[in-house]
């Protein structure tokens, strides 16, 4: 473990809050919903999260579509070193990636969003492992610039620093904060469009609204949503790939929406699985849940909720080999689900 460093606030107008070229020649400035960062090396969008835990983390991020940062290039890693030093992460906090340990070694990670963990970018000796006895399964990315000279590039003061550095550390560190990321496609306008001339006749033809949900997705009058199953995935990898499709996993208002989406896979499917709702613990009481976009259990079908440490989501049976079919049960969020659900609004009224 190495010594902790934050940032000086500096003024950086005129070093990295800008990146104009998008690798190849100018391309249109990244626009960003309020709140949220626009960098344009990647292309992506960036918030600031504070006082949560990684299990957490990934979850709060998934609310807005979005994933905490993993990264698979150096652009990568310059976007989100550069997103650090705009939020002015303080000198006492640890700027976390989204990375859990699963091994050992500078390899022995794994990003919580799935993706593949073949870029590092460690200082030198890391990672350490261990500190005063406790294992260090964490990564943070040093935000440090005691030698920043403003007239030089951020690849210059990268190189004479350690900024951008990873270090592992206990993913109990306090106070921590975390990167959410979400990448955004440049909008390309065509060539102006000249009305045609006005014909003399107008006919109004009324073009047939096709389905409520798009490829891949299926439909249920019921809840009047969309559905997507998904591989066997946990409660984070579920919310990054629902989020990555514009959806939220799936919570449960009523009696009714849940033995929906119970025929709504038995219809299509015919297997008995159990999947994760989105929904995570808030307290201590046995019911104490909250769906992932804040609001509370208006409905459950919870049986016999175990109150430990580690249970702190909820999983839906699908299916009457368990004995217990369209019961809920609180599960630990890395238990290794057989599938995930998504749910999103329909794309137009059906009416």
């Amino acid at each position: 473990m190495v010594e902790k460093f934050g940032i000086f606030l500096l003024f950086l107008a005129t070093t990295v809050s800008t990146v104009p070229d998008c690798r190849h020649g100018a391309c249109d400035a990244l626009t960003c919903e309020a709140g949220w960062t626009a960098l344009n090396r990647t292309r992506s969008c960036f918030k600031l999260i504070r006082n949560v835990d990684i299990s957490k983390a990934n979850a709060e991020c998934g609310l807005y579509g979005a994933t905490v940062a993993s990264v698979g290039n150096a652009e990568e890693n310059k976007d989100i070193l550069e997103f650090g030093i705009i939020s002015q992460v303080k000198k006492s906090e640890a700027y976390f990636l989204g990375a859990k340990k699963k091994g050992s070694g500078p390899l022995g990670f794994e990003w919580i969003d799935g993706k593949r963990f073949n870029y590092t970018n460690w200082k030198k000796g890391e990672p350490s492992d261990k500190h005063n006895g406790k294992s260090e399964e964490c990564i943070e990315m040093f935000v440090r610039y005691w030698k920043f000279d403003p007239t030089k590039s951020l690849e210059q003061n990268m190189e004479a620093t350690d900024a951008g550095k990873w270090n592992d550390l206990t993913c109990g560190w306090s106070p921590r904060v975390f990167a959410c990321r979400k990448d955004q496609r440049p909008e390309i306008q065509g060539p102006s469009k000249y009305p045609p001339e006005e014909p003399s006749v107008i006919t109004t033809v009324s073009k047939p609204k096709g389905p409520p949900c798009e490829a891949g997705w299926l439909w249920t009058n019921t809840t009047e949503k969309c559905y997507k199953f998904l591989s066997q995935s946990t409660l984070n990898q579920s919310i990054a790939q629902c989020g990555k499709m514009d959806a939220s996993v799936a919570m449960i208002r009523s009696a009714a929406e849940n033995q929906a989406l119970i025929d709504l896979w038995q219809t299509n499917y015919n297997a008995t699985v159990k999947c994760f709702l989105g929904a995570r613990r808030f307290g201590k009481g046995k019911l104490d849940f909250r769906w992932l976009d804040g609001t509370n259990l208006t409905y459950n079908n919870i049986h016999q909720p175990y109150i430990g440490e580690t249970e702190d989501c909820l999983e839906l049976f699908i299916g009457d080999a368990f004995g217990i079919a369209s019961i809920w049960n609180d599960v630990s969020c890395e238990a290794q689900e057989q599938v995930g659900v998504c749910e999103k609004k329909k794309l137009h009224s059906t009416s």
